[in-house]
């Protein structure tokens, strides 16, 4: 027999903590280091995220993550949880456990008053969060590799609410790399000879934030998603986003809302 179970306090999922990395290696066929856990299921820029977790009998056969954020357009603000480590055992993708832990999370997410569920979900999952889950496209972009000069940094929108909290645990866990441009803050991640550009943000934002500038010349080559570059830039295709939501606040202006990299948990 399936059951579930959702766990929000560190001292509870630390009790999971190995049998969590295993079922990881099952899923993905790469380990979970020490670090990424205490980062994405311990450590969180609000209150505790919840860790939805399916058993069959004491073995974690599926799960689900959601990591509590903050959003604003120029006339709302407000809460959302990102929708991460969504994985169902092989064996056990027929029985409904993905929908069962779905339901649960939309519960969750009325209970504790957040306007929405947003999720980056990759190719596979993409049809299936929308045809079983209920999301809904919230835009899409294309990831793409470009010249740093083809950025259009005067005409960025970002909708990811960035303060202490937020910065202080989003790049905790890795090399990051923050570039002044005029008035931009330029966040990014170095791979191989290539800059990931997450997100650009006006300094005015940052204020309140102790940033550790960069001095070194800034890489040319660069990887981001097409909606922050010129148009016409010359630029090679790497992948298609597609940012999803579920809505729980009909309120909400979705359509005003603006992604960047720093929404997903993969860079």
């Amino acid at each position: 027999m399936i059951n579930y179970k959702i766990v929000i306090s560190t001292q509870e999922k630390k009790k999971f903590k190995t049998e969590f990395q295993d079922f990881f290696t099952l899923v993905y066929g790469r380990k979970l280091s020490d670090t990424d856990w205490e980062h994405q299921f311990i450590h969180s820029p609000y209150e505790d995220s919840a860790l939805f977790l399916a058993f069959d009998r004491d073995k974690i056969i599926g799960s689900s993550l959601m990591i509590p954020q903050k959003f604003y357009t120029k006339n709302q603000e407000g809460t959302y949880y990102l929708w991460t480590t969504s994985a169902i055992l092989k064996e056990y993708r027929s029985l409904g456990v993905y929908a069962e832990l779905l339901k649960m999370q939309r519960e969750y997410t009325q209970q504790n008053k957040k306007d929405f569920i947003f999720a980056f979900p990759n190719k596979l999952a993409y049809p299936v969060v929308k045809l079983f889950g209920g999301f809904k496209d919230l835009y899409k972009t294309e990831l793409v590799k470009a010249n740093i000069s083809d950025l259009d940094l005067e005409n960025i929108d970002n909708s990811l609410l960035i303060d202490k909290n937020f910065f202080n645990w989003r790049f905790e866990h890795r090399e990051y790399l923050f570039y002044r441009i005029n008035s931009n803050i330029i966040m990014s991640k170095k791979y191989d000879e290539t800059l990931d550009i997450l997100a650009v943000y006006p300094q005015e934002l940052l204020k309140d934030i102790d940033i550790k500038i960069e001095t070194s010349k800034i890489l040319e080559d660069i990887i981001t998603i097409k909606s922050f570059l010129k148009e016409g830039s010359q630029v090679r295709v790497i992948d298609q986003l597609n940012g999803t939501y579920y809505p729980i606040n009909k309120e909400i202006d979705y359509a005003s809302i603006r992604l960047n990299l720093l929404m997903s948990d993969v860079f």
